[in-house]
């Protein structure tokens, strides 16, 4: 096949025609197939399948109904008191103690008035946080933010321990944020994290009216 190309009569048809045609032709399309990599959640590890799963009415104090959340079958959760029900969730059995406010378990829910945006940019603030990874999302019809960061001066975490958390817009009725929290490194973190976006994904989120 390359004995053509050594004649005079044949060498300036054969090389310009069939250079240019091969080479520069794949490569523009295989490069846009890295675009997808940086959807990937750095905070979350692969995916976990729950076998099975129950769930719980989250309520606000005055007994409105906020959320179904949806949790691994084999976890445990409070059911009382009603202030505390479906807000705490660990695969190890959940005891209760005498101050409520210290209670800490693998995934939380809280509820705050705060309105959604100052929320955001508290769980965002350069100044408490090193934010990794932060996502707008929309859950049910609302607008929802994650954030995976690691705490600096942040309220309530100490420093060095990472938080991924997704925070939902609850209107007027401000912010209901789902979290959970753990070093980094730890062999509990990244799985927790990924049953909190499990949860997020399964549970029914209904912002009272008003």
């Amino acid at each position: 096949s390359t004995e053509p190309t050594e004649e005079p009569t044949e060498e300036p048809t054969a090389e310009p025609t069939a250079t240019p045609t091969s080479a520069p032709t794949p490569s523009p399309t295989v490069a846009p197939t890295a675009t997808p990599v940086p959807t990937v959640p750095p905070e979350v590890a692969p995916p976990i399948i729950l076998p099975t799963v129950a769930s719980c009415p989250l309520a606000a104090e005055d007994g409105a109904p906020l959320a179904t959340i949806v949790y691994p079958g084999a976890w445990f959760t409070v059911a009382e008191p009603p202030e505390l029900a479906c807000r705490y969730f660990d695969p190890e059995s959940i005891t209760v103690p005498d101050d409520p406010a210290s209670l800490s378990t693998a995934i939380m829910v809280t509820t705050e008035s705060t309105p959604y945006a100052e929320a955001v940019a508290a769980a965002t603030d350069p100044a408490a946080w090193e934010v990794r990874q932060q996502v707008e999302l929309v859950v049910d019809g609302l607008a929802a933010t994650l954030v995976a960061a690691e705490a600096i001066d942040a309220p309530g975490v100490p420093a060095g321990v990472s938080r991924t958390a997704y925070l939902l817009d609850y209107g007027t009725a401000g912010t209901l944020t789902l979290a959970t929290t753990g070093e980094a490194d730890s062999e509990l973190y990244a799985p927790h994290a990924a049953i909190l976006t499990l949860m997020v994904g399964l549970s029914t989120f209904t912002p009272p009216e008003g």
